[in-house]
């Protein structure tokens, strides 16, 4: 049997038996140093979400009675939340697991904490502990024939954000890889076959520009379109959804932009029917939701219409996130691109702060990422200079092996001196971060990223 019950969160224990510990904890103070010393910072992680969201409470924690003469009950599912909520009450709890800027972090956390306590937790108690392990055991076995949790893949995540948006986002297109599976899918057929991990190496290969240009793609707004006909368009999409899915092209083999212009050239060679004619563009793009077999579509004139004279810069403004969308950075470090996806997809009028201070924690990491690449500091000397003197580090390297021409160098010298009336500068950045009294702002930080994108684009080519 179980219920739901309202449990105060000083009578919950934590599980001394815990799965997440290598060895079983003589006492709860053991499990609670234990718990923090091995999950620190993911804790941080979900203290913060909880201070933010509240609670899930679609995954609530669950108990059985321990039998002791005051009501306590012990955590089989949730022990990290626990030590959440605990050390959102006690951040000393914490303290030897996290450095000092976590830390002052966690006791910030604290302050809001205090304004809306979580006192009570709604919890699912059952009467013993071996009614309730099959049910936390589906938690964290995985999919179990369908049993378990189905957890969603990028694509599935994609679609989803796609269709409905998030907290704090509206609906928004499809990411370009999602955009040209579901046209494969959509030509071909999907017959059942496997999409995992399909879309994030399809988005490598689309956000490549001469393997764009190579499948007579176009990138307007983050929205794939093409002048050529579907039958063209589907040759190189096609063969490489066939080439991920079989194993025949792996993660490796396309990773970095040179990997991916290797594979372009192999395809020109070995298998140059996969290529589309160029020839037969048309005068006007198409999505390529839009594009659909045997549809008539005009040729292209002779002579081709003078472009349109381009939108000022300015109109950037416009935009909801601080990124835009034709942003051309690929950002192959894991967690540097989680940061860089934050910055692309939140929204920088609703929360002008977390943008205002990712983009400097995303220059510092991108900035450092190169130093060590190109080993241009070492270790002891990163540390010890601030983030303007090895921006500057970086900008003369990238001048002097011909990355970035002088003039764009010269730009970054004058963000990182900050002695420039400009949006981007260090000291701008610096201030988001310190100090309590500077309020970034929407349309200065969209102007500072605007400022940086050449600088960026040339650092994650």
């Amino acid at each position: 049997m179980h219920e739901m019950v309202q449990v105060p969160l000083a009578d919950l224990l934590y599980d001394q038996q815990n799965a997440r510990l290598e060895t079983p904890q003589p006492s709860q103070q053991a499990t609670a140093l234990a718990l923090a010393k091995a999950h620190g910072k993911s804790v941080l992680k979900l203290a913060e979400d909880i201070v933010k969201m509240g609670l899930d409470p679609s995954s609530l924690p669950i108990v059985v009675p321990t039998g002791s003469q005051r009501e306590q009950y012990k955590v089989l599912e949730g022990n990290r939340r626990t030590l959440a909520l605990k050390a959102l009450e006690t951040p000393s709890l914490l303290a030897t697991a996290l450095g000092p800027v976590e830390n002052r972090r966690l006791n910030a956390l604290s302050r809001q904490f205090a304004n809306r306590p979580i006192s009570k937790v709604t919890c699912v108690l059952f009467d013993t502990q071996e009614e309730a392990l099959p049910w936390v055991i589906r938690r964290h076995t995985g999919y179990n024939d369908g049993v378990g949790l189905s957890e969603w893949d990028a694509n599935l995540t994609d679609i989803f954000l796609t269709r409905h948006g998030a907290a704090g986002r509206t609906a928004r297109p499809r990411n370009p890889g999602g955009q040209v599976l579901d046209f494969v899918n959509r030509i071909d057929g999907e017959h059942g076959q496997s999409n995992k991990g399909l879309m994030t190496n399809l988005e490598r290969l689309v956000n490549t520009p001469e393997v764009r240009q190579a499948f007579g793609l176009e990138r307007i707004d983050g929205v794939l379109v093409s002048k050529l006909p579907v039958e063209e368009v589907i040759k190189p999409l096609r063969r490489a959804v066939v080439d991920l899915r079989s194993g025949t092209t792996r993660v490796g083999d396309i990773y970095t932009k040179k990997d991916r212009l290797a594979y372009l050239e192999k395809l020109k060679e070995e298998s140059p029917d996969d290529l589309p004619d160029l020839t037969r563009a048309t005068a006007e793009p198409v999505t390529l939701d839009d594009l659909k077999p045997g549809a008539t579509r005009k040729p292209a004139k002779a002579t081709p219409k003078p472009k349109a004279t381009p939108k000022p810069k300015a109109t950037r403004v416009r935009r909801s996130t601080m990124v835009p969308p034709d942003c051309r950075a690929n950002v192959t470090t894991p967690r540097i691109n989680a940061v860089y996806n934050e910055i692309r997809t939140l929204n920088v009028e609703q929360y002008p702060n977390a943008c205002g201070v990712l983009l400097r924690v995303f220059l510092e990491l991108s900035v450092d990422h190169e130093i060590q690449r190109a080993q241009l500091m070492t270790d002891q000397e990163r540390t010890t200079a601030n983030l303007a003197k090895r921006l500057k580090k970086v900008s003369a390297h990238l001048e002097a092996s011909g990355r970035i021409p002088l003039q764009l160098r010269r730009a970054v010298d004058r963000i990182a001196d900050s002695q420039a009336v400009i949006a981007a500068s260090v000291f701008n950045m610096n201030q988001y971060v310190h100090n309590e009294y500077v309020y970034p702002r929407p349309q200065e930080l969209q102007t500072a990223w605007d400022e940086l994108q050449p600088f960026v684009e040339k650092l994650w080519p």
